[in-house]
């Protein structure tokens, strides 16, 4: 009952608005990728930096995990990182990153597995997981990887967005309506989404595009729906965490934006602890080897 009112309401929704998100994101993905990339460069530098300051890594020897066409990683070496490696499972993306580089103390490795990291124990001072940690399947044996390849002290620098949040991982756009994702099912939630992305006025991003710029229905070709998310929430992260041997040396949880009073409620119910992990629009981690 609840997915055929929720598609009902989007179907509507698509037909009065065309889109069902008004994040900037959102908007700047129905252009192209060379758009989305731009857009996702200068967020990514800006967020990044409020959220840590750059002696964290200065001087430091860094691994960005899940380093996508390595933005973070040139950003670091510019602040003073003393060398950064790089890694992610898309080829794609490394041969990208590889390509931009010139004579910056940076690397990049293609993942092999996605259980484990391949570079030498303690061998680096701080990892940087930024807006990755959602799309980590393996993540318990990826965050004792963390603590593996850590020097003593070592930190991990972490921000993302947890399940809980109204629309889970990145899910605006497939279900606008807050927090629906946590009353269906893995099968039913991937149903519907399918359905919307079906329907005739679905503006499909371009991640949902293939190279002819045709429409693909990721959700019926990936079981696991889009990017792969693997629903973690914050209570769960940090209780691997410290079984891992970290404690949480910071945690910053951000509200949402928009009018002073969503800001206020948000704001206020992040400190609430049986509440804070609906209210949360991201999660600000900084892990520190025991």
């Amino acid at each position: 009952m609840i997915d055929e009112l929720v598609f009902r309401f989007v179907r509507r929704k698509l037909q009065r608005a065309g889109v069902a998100s008004a994040d900037a994101a959102a908007i700047v993905s129905r252009g192209s990728t060379a758009d989305y990339a731009d857009w996702r460069e200068s967020t990514q530098e800006r967020m990044f930096f409020a959220d840590f300051a750059d002696e964290v890594f200065s001087g430091r020897d860094v691994l960005d995990f899940g380093c996508g066409v390595g933005t973070l990683s040139y950003l670091m070496s510019m602040h003073g990182a003393r060398h950064v490696v790089g890694v992610d499972l898309s080829e794609a993306s490394i041969e990208k990153a590889r390509q931009r580089r010139r004579d910056e103390p940076v690397e990049f490795r293609l993942a092999t597995n996605e259980r484990a990291i391949d570079i030498a124990d303690e061998s680096v001072d701080v990892v940087a997981c930024f807006d990755v940690m959602e799309h980590i399947m393996a993540y318990a044996p990826i965050i004792r990887e963390w603590h593996r390849v850590l020097r003593p002290a070592g930190r991990v620098l972490v921000h993302w967005q947890p399940y809980f949040h109204p629309y889970g991982h990145h899910m605006q756009d497939y279900l606008p309506v807050p927090w629906v994702h946590l009353l269906l099912s893995g099968e039913r939630r991937r149903e519907l989404c399918a359905r919307v992305v079906d329907l005739p006025d679905f503006d499909a991003p371009w991640w949902d595009r293939d190279e002819h710029g045709n429409r693909i229905n990721r959700f019926r070709v990936a079981p696991d729906g889009p990017g792969f998310l693997n629903r973690l929430s914050m209570r769960r992260f940090e209780r691997i965490c410290t079984r891992s041997g970290f404690r949480v040396a910071c945690r910053t949880l951000k509200p949402f934006s928009g009018s002073s009073a969503v800001v206020a409620v948000s704001r206020a119910l992040t400190r609430v602890p049986l509440l804070r992990e609906g209210f949360t629009a991201h999660a600000v981690y900084a892990l520190e080897k025991i």
